[in-house]
């Protein structure tokens, strides 16, 4: 019997938390691919696991993938579907599984918000993250089940590749607008707080949420950023705050990630907070960015144009 389902399991967070889990609980696990490529992927990869193919979106889907196993990690992908009606699928699922004793949630919940700070705007399909993540906890909450949350106060340092390499890599230009200074964390220190949830006695952590920052020095501001990418990838990069900018750099994504950066900028201006809690659990200090930037320094590495 599986007694772990991981559902997202080759994401940043999701993948990292397999590759802890999966030398010592092998075949206890259950990992769970959105896609038919995913699960063929993880198969080859862990062996020993149960691999199967999962849809958030579906609750027959979630229902199965969930039977007869005792804890489940949960975290979705922004801006994609209808997280609410997944959450409360989620729900009524575990309510129909006895055998599950604890799930742990990912939420991005800042401290400082209300939910009267989130414009009803925002909860409309498809839902910004900052609805989304305040909801579901409310949900949870209200269900009285067995949970975790696990909430970064923080800035993905592995979401910047995605948000800003192409401007670095063509331009020499770390385009992001609506600076404010925010914590960065690795993800992969969420993952291994994730996996010692998952492995302490269930009572340990239940019906807590555990506040996740990185380093205390690792906030920055988006022009403090491009200062540590020159400083770390030993050449001049250049901050801009350019709207259009970003929009020729992203193309049809850059929109709702405008529209949520600017509010969160309205919100939190200058946002430093700091916890000890990956320090607590997992007793070392938490990756830093300037070592995550220049381990990653080849996906931000100048475009070689070839001379003619």
């Amino acid at each position: 019997m599986a007694k772990i389902v991981v559902f997202g399991s080759r994401g940043n967070i999701g993948g990292h938390l397999v590759e802890t889990l999966y030398p010592q609980m092998g075949q206890e696990l259950r990992l769970i691919s959105s896609s038919q490529e995913g699960v063929s992927d993880l198969s080859a990869r862990y062996p020993n696991a149960d691999t199967r193919y999962g849809d958030l979106s579906s609750p027959e889907s979630i229902q199965a993938a969930i039977k007869d196993a005792e804890r489940v990690f949960v975290m979705y992908p922004d801006f994609e579907f209808d997280e609410e009606a997944s959450t409360l699928a989620m729900i009524q699922a575990v309510r129909d599984t006895p055998t599950i004793k604890q799930v742990v949630r990912l939420l991005g919940v800042v401290s400082l918000v209300e939910e009267d700070d989130i414009p009803l705007s925002f909860r409309q399909q498809p839902a910004m993250p900052c609805w989304v993540h305040f909801r579901g906890r409310q949900l949870w909450r209200q269900s009285g089940l067995p949970v975790t949350f696990i909430n970064p106060w923080s800035w993905y340092m592995q979401s910047l590749p995605w948000l800003a390499a192409r401007g670095v890599v063509e331009q020499d230009t770390f385009c992001l607008p609506f600076s404010h200074t925010l914590p960065y964390i690795d993800t992969r220190d969420i993952s291994e707080v994730a996996a010692k949830v998952l492995t302490e006695p269930v009572e340990k952590y239940v019906n807590e949420e555990l506040a996740l920052t990185g380093h205390e020095d690792d906030c920055f501001s988006f022009e403090e950023l491009a200062e540590q990418f020159s400083e770390h990838l030993e050449r001049e990069i250049s901050y801009s705050g350019s709207i259009s900018l970003f929009e020729q750099l992203l193309g049809e994504g850059a929109a709702p990630l405008l529209k949520y950066i600017g509010w969160e900028q309205s919100i939190v201006k200058e946002y430093r907070a700091h916890t000890d809690t990956v320090e607590r659990l997992l007793g070392r200090q938490p990756r830093r960015f300037a070592d995550w930037l220049r381990q990653t320094r080849e996906q931000f590495a100048p475009l070689m144009v070839e001379a003619g």
